[in-house]
């Protein structure tokens, strides 16, 4: 869903301007000039947020394609989605002899690492995994105990103590 939604914002973001200029009744030369606008404002969002970037993490400048905007859609097509139960879904794309692991946000596919691929899918599996655990440990502690303690609950017959259910047993036993 998030991606989905992530697409739709990014593909109305491409195209509203435009129609809402061509329904304005703009002529070409204004539809041309005020969509490229929009775009150079959607250029220098993404300035900001590289700049904001660089100011929350002490100087250090990201890579190009950690955190994608939705208006720069098109630059996460062509990614695979995969799937982690306790975490749910992640998109991967390659990136040499990369595999890069995003996690898809309705207005940002932010970077989170890249395995190295060898054309062993088993091993990236493994390796894409072990990462997971290591970001989302916390997390998935949290997760894994929750469920462990409902399907304990589940388990239990309901009785408090031994004598109650004995007795309970054998008044189903009499009736």
């Amino acid at each position: 869903m998030r991606r989905f939604i992530f697409l739709l914002l990014g593909v109305l973001s491409t195209i509203l301007p435009t129609i809402i200029l061509i329904m304005m009744g703009r002529s070409v030369g204004d539809i041309i000039l005020l969509t490229m606008t929009t775009y150079m404002v959607y250029v220098l969002v993404s300035i900001l947020m590289v700049l904001t970037w660089v100011f929350v993490s002490n100087g250090n400048l990201p890579d190009v394609g950690d955190d994608i905007p939705s208006f720069f859609w098109f630059l996460t097509l062509g990614r695979k989605k995969v799937y982690y139960s306790d975490l749910g879904y992640f998109y991967v794309s390659i990136k040499g002899d990369y595999v890069r692991v995003q996690k898809q946000g309705f207005l940002l596919s932010h970077y989170l690492f890249e395995v190295s691929y060898d054309g062993d899918i088993e091993s990236l599996r493994l390796d894409i995994k072990k990462e997971l655990d290591f970001l989302y440990e916390e997390e998935l502690r949290k997760t894994r105990h929750k469920k462990f303690k409902k399907d304990k609950l589940d388990l239990w017959d309901g009785y408090i103590d031994i004598v109650s259910k004995r007795d309970d047993k054998l008044s189903k036993l009499l009736k």
